[in-house]
């Protein structure tokens, strides 16, 4: 084959690529620029693919076309490293790693955020704040909650390009992500790998096998599972979860797993159970976050006065939203003398009017979204005059065309999964096409034309490109459309408003009582709860669009038993939705009256049990039940809720603190919310209340649940306490014992003092085996090599009994040290002052251990 052949195929393969392809597609929009900056490098290609044996021209010309980007757009950059690659057989690895480490969603600027570990899921006990960065080094499942707009997908997709970057660079120490909407895997569950490779069809193509086998030996994929919560059918999010739970508990040794959504149920929870699974909060911005994140965007002359605008709209809080903060920046970047809006449905509105009018028409000739046809010859017969003009319709749709079809397909796609039993959750392009305006003309190839109009609505920042086809960039975008939508008629946006109104309100049965509610009265009426969160974004933006016609179905809330639906609606004005005047002060009337202590309360919570004990021993078990029914923790959440509301957080603080000090009047539980409430609004006597609380607490369970919560706060107030319990070796009324959980959680806060603490333990002679024994297997499993030693000392210690030395050595095989075990195992094996029965045991785990591959884990 001559060179002037080899190149003439690639110039072919271009052209076929060009015949299927639109601007839509990665790259195809620099196919032309390609073949006309490659002609000096013609003696360079024909050279690569004749030394390819039975080359695929148009696999060549496509990763030519990765590594032209990858390379800054320059031809010859490009062509040396992809013959760098195919010099180590690895262009399909190399071209995932440029993909993935190019320019992406992310909010630029971006600030860094914080989260908190959930221990088991529950909401208390919690860690200390740390770098939201922290939640890729925990494993092999990892859950990240966080509101809408809390900053998810932007934390996931800049960990996406800043670790291919570093492998990119030959560091390849961390695991390698890969991005996978939630909603590529509704339809196919178990293809995980397959859903990976769909997610990249729009940059490259790639087998599924590519993410099943490692990325490199002994490395692994870290699957960012990304917009659980897009998936709003419930039956369909759970199958999801389960089957992708399932397909990386599988593979331990090659994937890990992190997945972002909003809310896990307690069903969902519950798939992660038994996995060593580690849940974490996305914290909001702090006020120095949000003025870092104004100076960013504006400069530090311009960041003070938005911040000024923004406490003088009372936004404070919502500024703490990450997306809400970007907005409000680029609104006044472009307007800094027009007031911000004061809801969140306005922030929104304003900010698609924003969106929709920066390119309002584009100055393109439909050849730029069909391709130049003349390289491969006549056009085919349906492409015509009257398909060029449908092409230049979609591509030059003005804001409110463009608006009014974006808000028709997010009612139509919510309404889907909403409404459907189960199934696929299908894309945005896929129900565009079902729009007068969208779908296909008669003849044209359903492909040809689909990528003809991502190339036509991809314009618009309200969408982005995924996995080769159109979806909302931002969940919350499609929530206020289709509200936008729907309330367009008062009489839809009311039914609709009703409907979610009816999934909140379950039948209440003294065997499964509704939340917030006594078992014992209203039995069979359906009572209002707030047990569906997913719902509050999208609920949100509907009361924000009918505004005051809502007020009669929203007064309802504030009717009745409990003061859920007044809480619920505190939420709500917390994430900023308008609430029309009578609503918020029938909210706020029934939240005062409820945090008022009855005189019958007070009276029972002032019950002397000594005096009753005087009198008769045999009643204070009645004189303590009786005591016990003036403690209400629906007082605090009450008095929580009235902090939402500007005239009464005075009076929120106040029933707060009262709460947080009233032991008669509120549980253990009740008292550290209410304490916890006080510091998040600012009042620092909470951090007193809750040192108090640790201290004088008789469950060691509470103790250290109260432990949690303050170190989440203030870790240095806790370390101390921390410090003695692990000193004095308290063991409390828990198990394991006291100074053993507050060793793990003194290490958790403070590496340094923990390894000293726990290190004295393991090292001292005098204490129980046992306490050395647990002592040395936190500092071993942690990597701390003291630990190891520790328990090394204490399998050869003939001291000691058998099953401790046993046991110390199955903890070095626990903690990644099998060959010394293997050794240990081998001296007990042969030591005739063991019993017999341990001398087998020994014995057996040395085969075991002799015996097994290096990497693979070893049985029990």
């Amino acid at each position: 084959m001559t060179m002037t052949t080899e190149y003439s195929r690639f110039l072919s393969a271009l052209a076929a690529m060009d015949s299927r392809c639109s601007p839509g597609r990665t790259g195809c929009h620099s196919l032309r620029s390609v073949a006309e900056r490659t002609q000096s490098n013609k003696n360079k290609i024909a050279a690569l693919l004749r030394g390819t044996a039975d080359p695929d021209t148009e696999k060549f010309a496509r990763d030519l076309l990765v590594a032209f980007h990858a390379e800054g757009d320059e031809i010859d950059e490009g062509l040396a490293c992809l013959a760098r690659d195919r010099a180590a057989g690895t262009s399909e690895f190399a071209a995932y790693l440029a993909v993935a480490r190019r320019p992406s969603e992310v909010t630029v600027p971006y600030v860094p955020q914080s989260v908190v570990s959930w221990n088991d899921g529950n909401s208390a006990p919690r860690s200390t704040a740390r770098p939201a960065t922290d939640v890729f080094m925990s494993e092999p499942l990892v859950a990240v909650l966080g509101e809408p707009g809390g900053g998810k997908s932007e934390l996931l997709r800049l960990h996406e390009r800043d670790v291919a970057a570093r492998w990119a660079d030959g560091d390849r120490a961390e695991p390698l992500p890969v991005v996978i909407p939630a909603t590529a895997l509704s339809g196919t569950p178990e293809d995980v790998a397959g859903a990976a490779a769909r997610a990249l069809s729009y940059a490259l193509e790639l087998p599924s096998s590519f993410f099943r086998d490692p990325p490199a030996p002994g490395r692994r994929w870290l699957v960012l599972l990304d917009g659980l919560d897009e998936i709003t059918n419930v039956q369909s999010r759970r199958r999801v979860l389960h089957a992708v739970v399932r397909w990386i508990a599988e593979r331990p040794d090659t994937h890990r797993l992190v997945v972002a959504t909003r809310h896990l149920s307690r069903d969902e929870s519950q798939i992660f159970a038994g996995e060593r699974a580690h849940f974490f909060e996305l914290l909001r911005f702090e006020t120095a976050d949000v003025r870092r994140l104004a100076a960013d965007w504006l400069g530090d002359d311009r960041a003070d006065g938005l911040m000024t605008a923004v406490g003088d709209a009372g936004l404070g809080d919502l500024a703490r939203i990450p997306l809400i903060g970007s907005i409000l920046c680029r609104q006044y970047l472009d307007d800094p003398e027009a007031p911000p809006a004061r809801t969140r449905g306005a922030i929104y509105d304003q900010f698609m009017i924003r969106l929709m009018a920066t390119t309002p028409y584009t100055a393109t000739s439909p050849r730029d979204h069909v391709g130049d046809r003349s390289e491969t010859g006549q056009s085919p017969a349906w492409h015509g005059p009257e398909v060029e003009q449908r092409i230049q319709r979609l591509g030059t749709l003005g804001p409110v065309a463009l608006r009014r079809l974006l808000q028709w397909v997010a009612l139509r796609r919510r309404s889907d999964t909403d409404r459907r039993e189960a199934g696929r959750v299908r894309s945005f392009l896929d129900v565009a096409l079902e729009h007068d305006s969208v779908e296909p003309p008669a003849g044209v190839p359903v492909d040809w034309w689909r990528r003809a109009v991502v190339a036509c609505l991809r314009r618009s920042g309200v969408l982005r490109v995924e996995a080769g086809t159109l979806e909302f960039a931002h969940p919350t975008y499609e929530e206020f459309l289709a509200a936008c939508e729907i309330c367009a008629d008062p009489g839809r946006g009311l039914v609709e408003l009703r409907r979610i109104l009816g999934d909140h309100r379950l039948r209440h049965w003294p065997w499964r009582p509704v939340p917030g509610y006594a078992r014992q009265f209203a039995w069979g009426r359906r009572m209002w709860t707030s047990m569906a969160p997913e719902n509050t974004s999208y609920f949100g933006f509907l009361i924000d669009r009918l505004a005051d016609a809502a007020g009669t179905d929203l007064t309802e809330l504030t009717r009745g038993q409990g003061v859920d639906g007044c809480m619920y609606l505190a939420t709500q004005k917390q994430l900023g939705t308008y609430l029309p005047a009578e609503v918020e002060q029938r909210a706020v009337a029934k939240l005062r009256q409820h945090i008022v202590v009855t005189p019958r309360d007070r009276s029972r919570s002032q019950i002397d049990f000594d005096a009753v004990n005087q009198i008769d021993p045999n009643s204070v078990p009645m004189a303590e039940t009786i005591a016990a029914l003036a403690i209400d923790d629906s007082r605090v959440g009450a008095a929580e809720a009235l902090l939402a509301f500007t005239d009464t957080r005075e009076e929120g603080l106040t029933a707060l603190r009262e709460l947080a000090d009233a032991p008669r009047l509120t549980s253990i539980g009740g008292r550290t919310v209410a304490a916890v409430a006080l510091v998040n609004a600012g009042d620092e006597s909470g951090l007193t209340l809750l040192e108090r609380m640790m201290r004088d607490c008789f469950r060691d369970d509470d103790r250290l649940n109260i432990a949690w919560r303050l170190a989440e706060l203030d870790a240095e107030r806790v370390i101390p306490h921390l410090q003695e319990w692990v000193g004095k070796r308290l063991r409390g009324n828990t198990w394991p014992p006291l100074w053993y959980q507050a060793g793990r959680m003194l290490i958790e806060l403070d590496e340094v003092r923990g390894v000293a603490a726990l290190a004295g333990i393991a090292g001292d002679e005098d204490a129980k085996i046992d306490d050395r024994l647990n002592a040395a297997g936190v500092l071993a499993a942690r990597r701390h090599a003291v630990g190891a030693e520790s328990l090394a000392m204490l399998a050869r210690n003939p001291r000691a009994k058998a099953r401790h030395r046993i046991s110390a050595a199955e903890s070095l095989v626990k903690c990644g040290q099998p060959e010394t075990a293997a050794t240990i195992f081998a001296g007990l094996a042969g030591d005739a002052a063991l019993k017999s029965r341990f001398r087998r045991t020994a014995s057996r785990r040395h085969r075991e251990l002799s015996n097994a591959e290096p990497g693979v884990p070893t049985p029990r």
